[in-house]
């Protein structure tokens, strides 16, 4: 995994949302260009959507129009990402981390392996972490305790290791 590009690298939108090519971002979009480019890396690390769940990821200009995205009343922020249920394979992105008003995260019962990115903890606003019934192994990162608003986390049914801090 690269390292999350600045605001600066995202800043001009492109002309296609067609491809999701390296930070582009539709004109008119509201949700920040670093949340674009996230939603962008989140969709790239699937390698299997049989129930084509993100298939309208690349043909509405609004992100806030996307299944399993719901954004805030005043559509400029993405504050879920709610994939349950949806037979996706693939890895979860660093770039979860750009998502800086989530405050769902739910993508139980899915396929997802790898570790859990430890950007995870850069989510001050996130109330519900539910990673539950995937594959992802390892530890489960130290900056999860730094979920200041996080009310619920589910992480059973994975290969992980260790506790979840206080």
């Amino acid at each position: 995994m690269g390292s999350l590009p600045t605001l600066g690298e995202c800043e001009q939108p492109k002309d296609s949302l067609s491809t999701l090519g390296e930070c582009e971002q539709p004109k008119g979009s509201l949700p920040t260009p670093g949340e674009f480019a996230a939603l962008r890396a989140f969709k790239l690390a699937i390698s299997e959507d049989p129930l084509r769940k993100l298939s309208n990821l690349s043909s509405s200009g609004d992100p806030c129009s996307w299944s399993g995205i719901k954004c805030s009343d005043s559509k400029n922020n993405v504050i879920s990402l709610n994939f349950s249920n949806s037979s996706l394979k693939g890895f979860l992105v660093e770039e979860v981390g750009f998502l800086n008003s989530l405050k769902e995260l739910i993508l139980d019962n899915n396929l997802f392996y790898g570790t859990m990115p430890r950007q995870i903890g850069m989510l001050k606003s996130l109330q519900v972490l539910d990673l539950s019934a995937n594959s992802f192994l390892g530890p489960i990162p130290s900056e999860i305790g730094d979920l200041i608003s996080i009310t619920t986390i589910n992480l059973h049914f994975n290969g992980l290791t260790g506790v979840i801090p206080p």
